[in-house]
């Protein structure tokens, strides 16, 4: 029999099946991609909004429900960068408000302690005479009575003598003019001067005083540490009328701990977060001059600050208060140093060159600098410096004071002497000056900074 041949028109059928399906299949590819596509962009974009980038936006060329989705995708994104500006805005108007009432607040502390600085002097004046006038009526006087009123004037004078210490204390710490002189020593002499300062008082008010004696070697400032237990002491005896106060230092693990215990009325606990502020006194709503000003323990918390000690209190309404202060251990001493005389130096003709507006500075620092074989140039400003050096040759150093007359503070006198002679000419400032925008000045320049007033071991 003759083999089967399938026909034309079934050869036809199957080729256009073949391009049917191959037609689905290329259509099904076109469409698959064209709904993918968008959909795996908007997914990228949705990522990059979640972290952060809320500026990014789909591209919206679909129709239909993916149109609208990518549409929807936009206006969410729009809305989070409404959101996220507004809220930028808030925290700036926000934290410019606090650092507008930060800024203030920093001015009046700086305007108060530049007001003490300035008139500390002035005001020593007059309160000094006012005490040397008193004594002498209370001397000539023989009436009773009116010794007694003299009498009363004078304590009204120490009272405000020791209000304007506190305050001028209190000034120099905020500025940053007191710079602890940390050394190893034994605490021991510190508080058997405190017997001797606070035994007389504490009697006077019929209260027991004690003070532990005992060696307790430790490292810190000997005068500020001495000023914090002063401060101490005098604020427990203040406010205790029975039992008594106690000054005792126990050695604990890695530390000394030195405690002031007293029998006085007590501090409630919400009271004790203010106690270290300054003008707050417990007790004293009418401001009894008798308890001070309130500045003692605020003094106490900034020379603890400031060396680096931490202090503590405890308290009991009624039963009394303890405050503590941690101290770091140290090695005994080889040799404790014992104040004396300035050291009998001896130099061989160096040219010091001195300025200072002040014609006793002048004159004293001159004979001093002399007597130990120094040559001193001495000048009030930068002009009658560059005369003094015209004659006398370059100097070895300078001792400038910071206050001068004239454009030049004492670190621009000291720049221009170097511009000429060197930038390793040694030079130093010496200033009595408290103002903190000034201290802060002179810290800043990276010169020797003495204190007035500068005691000679120490020049």
């Amino acid at each position: 029999p003759s083999p089967a041949y399938p026909t034309t028109s079934a050869m036809a059928g199957l080729l256009i099946m073949g391009l049917g399906a191959g037609l689905a299949a290329v259509f099904a590819v076109l469409v698959s991609r064209g709904i993918s596509r968008p959909i795996l962009a908007l997914s990228r974009v949705v990522g990059r909004l979640g972290q952060g980038e809320l500026t990014v936006r789909a591209e919206q060329d679909a129709g239909g429900e993916i149109g609208q989705l990518q549409a929807g995708v936009n206006r969410m994104a729009v809305s989070l960068e409404q959101h996220q500006r507004l809220l930028q805005q808030r925290v700036r108007e926000a934290t410019a408000d606090l650092e507008q009432k930060k800024q203030e607040a920093e001015q009046a502390n700086i305007a108060k302690s530049r007001f003490l600085a300035s008139v500390s002097h002035d005001l020593r004046q007059p309160m000094h005479a006012l005490g040397l006038f008193t004594e002498l009526l209370n001397q000539q006087l023989a009436d009773d009575q009116l010794r007694g009123i003299v009498q009363r004037m004078q304590a009204s004078v120490s009272q405000l003598e020791a209000m304007f210490n506190a305050l001028l204390d209190l000034s120099r710490l905020d500025a940053g003019a007191v710079q602890p002189n940390a050394r190893d020593f034994d605490l021991q002499p510190c508080l058997r001067r405190l017997i001797e300062e606070f035994a007389p008082q504490s009697g006077q008010k019929g209260l027991r005083f004690r003070v532990r004696l005992q060696p307790v070697f430790t490292h810190s400032d000997p005068l500020l540490l001495s000023r914090i237990l002063n401060n101490l002491v005098a604020n427990a005896i203040r406010y205790t009328e029975h039992g008594g106060v106690l000054v005792g230092c126990r050695r604990r693990r890695d530390h000394w701990l030195l405690q002031v215990w007293d029998s006085g009325i007590g501090m409630a606990p919400e009271e004790l977060p203010r106690i270290f502020e300054e003008y707050y006194q417990v007790g004293n709503a009418a401001r009894d001059r008798q308890h001070g000003m309130g500045l003692g323990l605020a003094i106490v918390a900034r020379l603890a600050r400031l060396l680096g000690h931490e202090v503590q209190v405890q308290s009991r309404p009624g039963r009394g208060t303890v405050f503590s202060l941690k101290l770091p251990l140290a090695q005994r001493p080889t040799t404790e140093p014992t104040p004396g005389p300035a050291p009998a130096l001896r130099f061989s003709g160096q040219r010091i060159l001195v300025i200072d507006d002040d014609p006793d500075v002048l004159d004293s620092m001159g004979a001093l600098l002399a007597s130990w074989g120094l040559v001193p140039l001495l000048a009030s400003g930068l002009e009658t410096a560059w005369g003094a050096l015209e004659q006398a040759g370059p100097p070895d150093a300078v001792l400038s004071d910071f206050r001068l007359p004239g454009t030049l503070d004492g670190i621009g006198v000291i720049e221009r002497l170097r511009e000429r002679y060197g930038a390793a000419l040694p030079a130093a400032l010496i200033s009595g000056d408290t103002a903190p925008d000034n201290v802060a000045r002179m810290n800043a320049s990276g010169l020797a900074l003495l204190h007035k007033p500068v005691a000679p071991s120490r020049l």
